[in-house]
Order: C-alpha cells, then structure tokens, then sequence
C-alpha cells in the first residue's frame, strides 16, 4: 500500500484528485458509531487539523482546518461495508450567500475513506484513483462513473458503491493510506 502525504489527505483530497461518489456509501439513518473518531486530530507538523464531533444522531461534524487557517465543515457518517470502516464524508449544507437558483446547481460530492485505526492515532486510507480508473475501465460494461478533467467520479447507487467499495477495500494497491494524525484533544459530543 502507497503512503502519501498528510499534506493531501485527508479532507484535503476533497480539493485534489480522489474518488468521489454522487451518492453517499452511509447515508442518513444507515450510520453506526465509532466514538474513538471524536477528538481533535493533527499531523505531524500540526499545520493541519480536525476537529471531529459526534453529534446527537451519531453522525460526525468535522472542522477541517488547513495549514493557511481556512476551515471547512463537513459531516461525517461511518458504517461497515465489506468487513472495513467507511467514514463517508461531505461538505456540511449551508446556504452560501449564492442565490437559490445558483446555489441549486451544485451538487455536493461525498469522500470515502477505510478508517485503518482510531485511538491514540487516526489512521485513514482512501481509495486510489487510479488503481480503480484502471479497473473500470477493464470492465466492458462499467457504468455508474465518470472521469471529468481527471476527478474520478462513481455515480452508482448507494448499493451498488457498497459493493465497489467492499470489492476495492479487500483488493491489493486499491488503497491509499495518508500518514497517521495524533490525538490531540479526547472528543465530544454536542
């Protein structure tokens, strides 16, 4: 497995080249809990931080800060899929200040990522774009993805991405592990 730099993961992979999905791999109502995820996370250089938060429906609000001080909200689901924990994640709803008709137009993404590890460290993979590229691209009748300006896409169901992401997470080099973030803070729940 291919070890990147915390520099463009985790959440940072919502603006590089990851894989995401249109639908969610957990959607609402199909969530379980992971309480060791709740904490305040950090890389090495601690230039990069989360602050995760379980919330009252056992989802997880996640503040993402990057090294510049700019902060993102996301919310967080994890669940089993295919023997692994999946935290699925996307952007926290907003209202942008955009217009309704503007605002209507944008579609958030949902990030998945195979939670390796949560206590004193946090140990995140995701899934390697082109590793699952290559192997959709194989298959003669593949469908359920796109590939727009080199962001891979899986615009499957929820069902048929659980499969995908069971049949990847259990495959060699489908997966790519960021460094490990350290505890800084024991989490909590609103």
């Amino acid at each position: 497995m291919r070890r990147v730099s915390l520099a463009l993961v985790p959440l940072a992979c919502l603006l590089a080249a990851c894989v995401y999905t249109i639908h969610p791999v957990v959607p609402a109502g199909g969530h379980g809990r992971l309480p060791a995820l709740a904490g305040t996370w950090a890389g090495e250089a601690a230039t990069l931080r989360l602050t995760i938060v379980e919330e009252a429906d056992s989802s997880y609000l996640i503040i993402y800060t990057d090294e510049e001080g700019q902060t993102g909200r996301f919310v967080g689901r994890v669940a089993e899929v295919g023997g692994v924990m999946v935290l699925d994640v996307t952007p926290e709803e907003r209202d942008l200040g955009l217009g309704e008709s503007y605002q209507s137009l944008l579609l958030p993404l949902h990030a998945v990522f195979v939670v390796r590890h949560a206590d004193r460290e946090l140990r995140l993979a995701q899934l390697q774009p082109d590793s699952v590229r290559a192997h959709l691209t194989r298959l003669p009748n593949a469908s359920g993805w796109v590939d727009r300006d080199g962001t891979l896409v899986l615009t499957a169901d929820t069902p048929g991405l659980r499969q995908l992401i069971a049949a990847f997470a259990a495959r060699p080099g489908f997966l790519e592990e960021a460094e490990p973030l350290v505890r800084l803070a024991p989490g909590r729940g609103r």
